[in-house]
């Protein structure tokens, strides 16, 4: 049910879009706002739409809630902040859907635990044997990186991004989602660095979660450092809701794009076990792990378990 008014209010912002300002959008940001009271789901779209319109953020977000189309579910979108569009559901209209579809049986089942409450519910029908699917991270792994090793070894399946240099969140969140979807069945992420805060993005916002056995993140960058590279800063605020399938965080002690208190802190915070490698660097080609056969073992048990 959730997922259904997902999508159609996906498809509700691009009519609105093309409407007003004659944009095809490909995908549409949704995501969880930092606090209940500001509403059930928002879109940072006005601000990307501004720097293409060059206007304010906070009108366009005012013209596209006002030019929104009628959404069953959906009783309010409204403006917040410097130009979010945000978004409040009828929760009796959610709630009774959400009884009717457990209430069907389903086609096909599976042995599948939820780990927490994922944020969407969706139907599909899965394998037994997942896809390993491989996030990097800024500027991508090269060749002698770990994540390029498993990819050779083990037939991983790489996200490509249309541009690793110049990142943009919707970009990659959108890549992402079409192999999760291009999936047969259930799926294991394996995230380097900019990944893990790729997989977070998306974790909020896609039906899809729940097709997540678990998900390795390695070394993800402490965005809200000064010292960041501004080619990241699209993919700031890293969210902060605990993650809807299992995690392993891995970090290290001396790793530049990272504080390790902050590494272990943010562990907890998306309900991820954290495991302190030592001094590894950022956990890449040049940390020296080869193949790693440690964090392949992680990997593996997600791969042969029904968790």
């Amino acid at each position: 049910m959730i997922a259904q008014l997902y999508r159609s209010l996906q498809d509700a912002v691009r009519a609105a879009v093309k409407a007003t300002y004659q944009i095809e959008l490909d995908a549409v940001v949704l995501e969880r706002p930092p606090q209940v009271k500001l509403g059930d789901l928002a879109t940072p779209l006005p601000f990307e739409l501004a720097r293409r319109l060059r206007r304010s953020p906070r009108e366009i977000a005012a013209e596209l809630a006002a030019a929104l189309p009628k959404v069953e579910g959906v009783v309010r979108a409204e403006v917040a902040g410097g130009g979010y569009v945000n978004f409040r559901f009828d929760r009796g209209w959610v709630f009774r859907g959400t009884v009717a579809e457990a209430q069907t049986p389903p086609a096909k089942s599976r042995q599948n635990v939820s780990h927490s409450n994922p944020p969407f519910t969706a139907g599909d029908t899965v394998s037994a044997t997942p896809t390993v699917l491989i996030l990097p991270g800024w500027q991508n792994s090269g060749p002698e990186h770990w994540q390029s090793c498993w990819e050779r070894r083990h037939g991983d399946r790489r996200v490509e991004q249309r541009d690793w240099c110049a990142p943009k969140r919707a970009d990659w969140m959108a890549a992402l989602e079409a192999e999760v979807s291009a999936a047969p069945g259930d799926v294991v992420l394996v995230a380097h660095s900019l990944g893990c805060v790729l997989t977070a993005h998306w974790a909020a916002t896609s039906a899809r979660a729940v097709r997540v056995r678990g998900a390795l993140l390695v070394a993800p960058p402490q965005l809200d450092r000064a010292d960041m590279p501004s080619e990241l800063a699209d993919f700031r605020p890293i969210p902060q809701q605990r993650l809807p399938f299992p995690a392993v965080l891995v970090f290290s002690t001396n790793d530049p794009f990272s504080d390790a208190g902050w590494s272990h802190g943010q562990a907890e915070v998306w309900g991820a076990e954290p495991v302190d490698m030592g001094a590894r660097g950022h956990i890449n080609a040049e940390s020296g792990l080869g193949e790693w056969p440690e964090a392949r073992a992680i990997v593996t048990k997600w791969t042969k378990d029904l968790i």
